[in-house]
């Protein structure tokens, strides 16, 4: 049923290196967060997003189905992450602090992460990498396959943020309330 990777030491290859990536991603995506905060022009703050995204499928173009979904960890599931915070602002309370707002950001980015990790084995264990037309990874077709991760990790960061607001919200519940 399943290959013999681990025993042979590259299922644990894999597991380090997307640790790595999920480290690298939360710093980088610190350091965006930090820069997106003290910028007020929204073509900036949209800009940036958008030029990761393809600054990252320039840097994956050239790979293998799987390399592209183990690589947008570091890309995709990133910008996932931080768009739900810029486009609806609802979800994250300015008023609330930046540790707060980085908080859930991050949390939001590591459960998109596993998720992407997810659609990782889900898309190797399926076969459907073996597909001829994902097999031959031709610009079009690694074109579609980021797009198609992208997609599916914005929706489950905005999936995740709406269940951190329903469970924790942000703005506060005692507005009414004399203290």
């Amino acid at each position: 049923m399943f290959d013999d990777h681990f025993g042979e030491g590259m299922g644990y290859l894999l597991l380090f290196a997307g640790f790595f990536l999920v480290v690298a991603g939360s710093i980088e995506l610190t350091v965006i967060h930090f820069f997106l905060e003290r910028t007020a022009r929204r073509i900036i703050r949209l800009g940036v997003p958008i030029m990761v995204l393809i600054a990252g499928f320039l840097l994956l173009m050239r790979l293998d189905a799987l390399l592209i979904i183990f690589g947008s960890i570091l890309f995709s599931a990133l910008m996932a992450a931080l768009i739900p915070a810029l486009v609806i602002p609802d979800l994250i309370d300015p008023a609330s602090g930046p540790d707060r707002i980085l908080d859930r950001i991050l949390i939001c980015y590591i459960a998109v992460s596993l998720f992407t990790a997810f659609l990782l084995f889900v898309f190797s264990l399926s076969g459907l990498s073996m597909v001829p037309a994902v097999f031959w990874h031709t610009t079009q077709s690694n074109a579609i396959i980021f797009a198609g991760v992208f997609i599916l990790d914005s929706l489950a960061a905005f999936f995740l943020f709406r269940i951190m607001q329903w469970v924790r919200p942000v703005h506060s519940q005692e507005c009414g309330k004399n203290l």
